[in-house]
Parts: structure tokens; C-alpha cells; sequence
């Protein structure tokens, strides 16, 4: 919060949605941790949602034997709490701008895709 305050952007590639996601089966689940935790979360700016179909995002990530739960059926489940969150707002305030993004695109389409976005909600400052 301390860097927050003084100005800094941060940016984080996982956040409390991601364990929300991955360890809450229902969406009562995610709203009782979310209210649990009172307001320890910091709301952010905005959320980039790489989507991609839980069989294409394995067919990337390769053959790994030490993952042994990361399984279509298990990440078909994993995506429909994602889209709890993101489509059906499990909390609005916590997902006040969400970009989804098909993470299916090639890397650069995705990589300019986020670059849009962020110029976009966050015009540079020219330096005076």
C-alpha cells in the first residue's frame, strides 16, 4: 500500500483472484474469503484476463509430470470461476475494470493488445 501511496504503479501477475479461482469451489466460497478478509485487498486499477480454452493452455504449457492437478477437467473448472468472478461480478467493487484478452492470439497480438489498453486507461505524462 506504502508504494501505492508514494505514486509507484505496480503491477502483479496473480492477485486474489487467481486463489480464489484455484481453491474456492462456488461462488458463496469466494464471497465468504473475499468478506473474511474485510478490505485487506487492494482494489486494482484494472485486471488484464489472458482467457485461453483449458486444453489450448496445456497443449502451451507442454507435458510436465510434477503438475499433477493442472488436468482439462480440473482447468475447466478453475475457468468457470474465473468467469464467476469476471462475468458475473462475484464482488463488483473488487472487478471495476476487467480487459479480457484471448490469450489464444499469438504472443506479440496479445503483447499489443495489453500495450492498447494500458495507453488507454493510462495515458503517459510527457515530462516538462
Amino acid at each position: 500500500q506504502g508504494m501505492l501511496d508514494s505514486g509507484v504503479t505496480v503491477v502483479l501477475d496473480r492477485y486474489i483472484f487467481s486463489t480464489l479461482a484455484y481453491n474456492c469451489e462456488t461462488p458463496q466460497e469466494m464471497t465468504a474469503v473475499i468478506d473474511m478478509h474485510g478490505g485487506f485487498y487492494i482494489v486494482p486499477d484494472v485486471v488484464f484476463w489472458l482467457y485461453m480454452n483449458p486444453e489450448q493452455s496445456l497443449e502451451r504449457k507442454g507435458k510436465n509430470p510434477a503438475e499433477l492437478f493442472e488436468t482439462v477437467e480440473y482447468l475447466k473448472k478453475v475457468d468457470q470461476r474465473y468467469e464467476d468472478i469476471f462475468r458475473q461480478s462475484i464482488r463488483p467493487y473488487l472487478t471495476k475494470n476487467v480487459c479480457i484478452i484471448g490469450g489464444s492470439m499469438t504472443l506479440e497480438t496479445v503483447q499489443h493488445t495489453i500495450w492498447h489498453a494500458v495507453q488507454s486507461l493510462f495515458p503517459l505524462r510527457k515530462s516538462v
